[in-house]
């Protein structure tokens, strides 16, 4: 019988970052291209989670605008992923330098790149399709949809 473990729930956000082109991270963990964020920590606000992981990783701080979506997803080692994608704006702070424990480069790309890096299998799962939806379908949600309750 096959182990049942529960979702693991992240949260990643799409940043405009100069004209047209949008902040994506490459890891250590996969090699891949994706958005700044990650796990949600147990008891932990959706939105603080949010903005604390793309500090840690990136050096800035953002705010949430919007939800553009949930996108699920299987892991390589096959975890179930729930990714809530959002837009941000960056507020303040200044783009680090990778640190390589974590984050191999750090770099904003143009849709055209994304589509890209894309077609060669060089993006993490949900990264492509919140940025085609958020886009090309003006897939937006209000954070108030989100509603944190006894937390």
């Amino acid at each position: 019988m096959e182990e049942k473990t529960n979702p693991t729930i992240v949260a990643s956000v799409i940043i405009p970052f100069n004209q047209k082109k949008y902040l994506l991270l490459k890891t250590t963990k996969d090699d891949l291209w994706g958005y700044p964020g990650g796990k949600i920590e147990k008891l932990e606000n959706l939105s603080k989670g949010l903005q604390r992981e793309t500090y840690e990783e990136s050096g800035i701080i953002i705010i949430p605008k919007n939800l553009i979506g949930i996108y699920e997803h299987k892991s390589k080692k096959k975890n179930h992923i729930v990714n809530m994608v959002f837009y941000g704006e960056i507020i303040q702070g200044n783009l680090k330098k990778p640190d390589k424990k974590e984050i191999l480069d750090i770099k904003a790309f143009n849709y055209e790149e994304i589509f890209e890096l894309y077609l060669s299998k060089k993006l993490r799962p949900a990264t492509y399709e919140p940025l085609e939806d958020y886009l090309f379908k003006n897939q937006k949600y209000l954070l108030e949809i989100i509603k944190t309750l006894n937390l």
